[in-house]
């Protein structure tokens, strides 16, 4: 991507060249956001890449580009709705790499599923690596995690929060440590789960709480059918949800 290197190398020691600080990946765009050294307060976007193909972000095709591209002194990343799948690990590790000052990662979307970032978080680099075993992103501080599904109501998975305990203390007896957690209007969650953080991590909670409810439509339909049965059948509700 020569290009888009040219495009994004900056001389730091005039005023005004910045930066990037953060790289923001979704399932159809990149970003890449600069700060001013004139204005340290103040950041733009410079550079907005639109993906025709999602699955080049979700399968890793485009991660090891960016690679190439100065993105040492990026010290926020951004993920929108992108799953961490296991068959794209190598491009994850390689771009995770080559951000080393990563302090602070955001996770926004319900699309982002519990799992991915349970394994994200739990991922260490390879062992042909010189820093084999150790966790990526070593530098990280602080994780957001917004409108994230913390469980799925209907499949009855209830994992999330002790896998993420279990995570956050496994970095931490790695000397990793997440100093912070925050919370903004995540979903199937309440203070239960926050107090159980808190055991293991700073939280910051917005204090939301809401629960998925079924749409009323859902409701009438399934009103309809149950008044259509005159003997209760067991397996009528699972072939509902199905």
């Amino acid at each position: 991507m020569p290009i888009l290197s040219t495009k994004l190398s900056t001389r730091i020691i005039h005023d005004d060249n910045e930066p990037v600080e953060t790289l923001s990946i979704r399932g159809g765009s990149i970003a890449f956001v600069k700060r001013g050294l004139s204005a340290p307060n103040r950041s733009h976007v410079h550079l907005f890449i639109m993906v025709s193909y999602p699955t080049i972000v979700n399968d890793g095709s485009i991660l090891v580009g960016l690679c190439s591209l100065p993105i040492r002194d990026v010290f926020a990343l951004t993920l929108r709705g992108v799953p961490f799948d296991p068959s794209a690990g190598p491009a994850w590790l390689a771009l995770f790499k080559a951000m080393t000052k990563i302090d602070t990662l955001s996770i926004f979307s319900e699309v982002s599923l519990p799992s991915d970032i349970i394994a994200l978080l739990r991922t260490r680099l390879e062992k042909a690596d010189t820093q084999k075993g150790k966790h990526i992103l070593p530098k990280l501080k602080h994780i957001l995690l917004q409108e994230v599904r913390f469980r799925d109501l209907y499949e009855g998975t209830d994992t999330f929060v002790a896998d993420l305990c279990a995570a956050l203390k496994s970095r931490r007896k790695s000397r990793c440590k997440v100093e912070k957690l925050t919370i903004k209007k995540c979903l199937n969650m309440d203070e239960d789960d926050v107090s159980k953080l808190e055991q293991v991590v700073e939280v910051v909670w917005d204090g939301e709480v809401e629960f998925e409810k079924e749409d009323e439509d859902e409701d009438e339909d399934r009103s309809s059918l149950e008044d259509g049965y005159s003997s209760y059948d067991p397996y009528e509700r699972l072939r509902y949800h199905f």
